[in-house]
């Protein structure tokens, strides 16, 4: 897991989040990087992610649910129509900001 601050943004690289085994770490890095980043608005990126299963879309609303305690802006950045798809299938853009990006 890698994080950024991008212009007093905070990025969270999601790419990871379809390997159950390393989701503990990863929400251990994402929390450790939402404490650190003060109320900055925080962006998932999920531009190199190929798959999603129901626990890493746990861990999506988990940080959703963070950031929303916190009153932090929170969006998810996408690069596949496929993800973007299951988003909106799960109604997730209704709620959450989700912008398509070139990978």
């Amino acid at each position: 897991m890698t994080k950024k601050k991008a212009s007093r943004r905070l990025v969270l690289d999601g790419s990871e989040l379809s390997d159950d085994d390393r989701l503990p770490e990863l929400v251990s890095g994402f929390r450790n990087s939402l404490a650190e980043s003060g109320t900055s608005p925080v962006i998932l990126n999920l531009s190199g992610l190929r798959a999603i299963y129901s626990k890493g879309i746990a861990v999506i609303l988990g940080v959703f649910k963070d950031c929303k305690a916190a009153n932090r802006d929170f969006s998810i950045t996408v690069s596949s129509d496929d993800t973007l798809n299951l988003f909106r299938m799960l109604k997730l853009d209704k709620v959450i900001e989700i912008r398509m990006v070139q990978q």
